[in-house]
């Protein structure tokens, strides 16, 4: 009985040490990366819709996927490397690491990310821990959908006043922020957005 007692004793501390050890090392990786951003100028009212709709949506799923959808935001916390290489998407707005990547050089040459001490993998590695943040999932949902609107070819040419007042521009922004069905030029050649931007931001077709 006191083996068994003092095996678990001893386990315990163990453990403990080790939780210990690895919170302390991601710490001081978190601690090494210093970036900068600035915000593009997304009106709220767009990001608030794009983050209203993906937590209806993502609210709506089973059990098993919305645990799933969990677990990946714990991961985020604690081995943000981990969320990038797989991929997953993490934070409110569900952003995957693979989206951000894409638009850091842009971003970077905007101006909206400035890389002070951290090179380019390490920064991405580490928004995948900072999207569960709320000032900085806010940015990172900005910079998604800014990035769309200058992509299309009439929507770059309209102000975010202009879209922000018209709740079939911001579904279509949303179409291109669910991937655009992988239809990127059928994306580009219209105003209409996709049949599940629509369902999911409960509107009719224009």
């Amino acid at each position: 009985m006191k083996l068994v007692v003092l095996t678990t004793i001893v386990t315990a501390v163990i453990a403990t040490v080790l939780v210990t050890v690895f919170l302390h090392m991601r710490v001081m990786a978190l601690a090494s990366v210093d970036f900068r951003v600035t915000y593009p100028e997304v009106p709220v009212e767009v990001t608030e819709a794009v983050r209203s709709a993906e937590a209806q949506y993502y609210a709506s799923l089973s059990m098993p996927r919305r645990l799933a959808e969990e677990g990946e935001d714990i991961l985020a916390l604690l081995w943000p490397a981990a969320v990038k290489k797989l991929d997953f998407s993490v934070g409110p707005y569900r952003i995957k690491a693979s989206t951000m990547e894409d638009i850091f050089p842009w971003a970077i040459s905007a101006g909206y990310l400035v890389l002070v001490d951290a090179e380019p993998d390490e920064a991405l590695a580490s928004i995948s821990y900072f999207s569960e943040q709320p000032a900085l999932a806010d940015w990172g949902a900005s910079l998604v959908l800014e990035h769309l609107r200058l992509r299309h070819p009439e929507m770059r040419m309209m102000g975010w006043d202009t879209i922000r007042s018209d709740p079939h521009l911001i579904a279509k922004l949303y179409s291109g922020y669910m991937g655009a069905g992988g239809d990127w030029v059928g994306w580009e050649s219209s105003l209409s957005p996709g049949p599940e931007a629509l369902r999911r931001m409960k509107l009719q077709g224009p």
